[in-house]
């Protein structure tokens, strides 16, 4: 009977990184795969989730040729954040992923801003959050690229994003929840994002 191990994929903005732990901890195999962040307008960086799961296949292609005895019991998928990915019904990005560097929603992020009371968010968890944040992404594209908005049938990502290429099951992307600084659970947990019409609905836990 073969060892049994513990694959990890961890879709980072400069690589994609594979590495296969056994049950008990220690590294059997590891992997990685650059990838190209583009700027085709000042302001802009963006990846394409497509070049992501080619980076997966390849670093787990190389790690499993030097570990080829070993089963895989389990996948852990972890990525980069403030990176919101839009696929449609078969699980086909629409539109580039616009990275965390991104600052072309300067405008909207102002709007959300100004509707909301950043300042306490920011007292109350400790987090910050800029034009890089998902919903100014989001604003700007239903602005921008309403085209790929309408397409668009799920949100999730980068490490959702890579898990739905292999599984093309779009039942639903789960999270987040929202903690203060302390770590005390404040917010309500979102179990789905639903899209109509090109635009997005979250539905509470409650709503489940």
């Amino acid at each position: 009977m073969s060892d049994r191990g513990i694959l990890v994929l961890d879709i980072g903005l400069s690589a994609v990184k594979a590495c296969l732990y056994a049950l008990d901890g220690r590294v059997l195999a590891e992997a990685r795969r650059p990838l190209v962040t583009h700027s085709p307008s000042p302001g802009w960086y963006v990846q394409d989730p497509v070049d992501w799961w080619q980076a997966v296949v390849e670093s787990t292609g190389q790690m499993r040729a030097v570990a080829a005895d070993w089963t895989v019991e389990g996948v852990g998928v972890t990525g980069h954040m403030h990176a919101p990915v839009l696929v449609d019904e078969a699980g086909t990005p629409v539109i580039e992923c616009p990275v965390l560097w991104d600052r072309r929603p300067e405008a909207e992020w102002a709007e959300l801003e100004a509707a909301f009371n950043i300042r306490a968010y920011h007292a109350q968890t400790g987090g910050r959050v800029g034009p890089q944040a998902v919903p100014a992404k989001l604003r700007w594209m239903a602005t921008h690229r309403p085209d790929a908005m309408k397409r668009a049938r799920s949100l999730s990502g980068a490490d959702i994003a890579a898990a739905l290429h292999a599984t093309r099951d779009l039942r639903g992307v789960t999270g987040p929840f929202t903690f203060n600084a302390s770590g005390d659970l404040i917010g309500r947990k979102i179990v789905k994002l639903v899209v109509k019409s090109g635009q997005f609905r979250y539905l509470p836990d409650e709503a489940s």
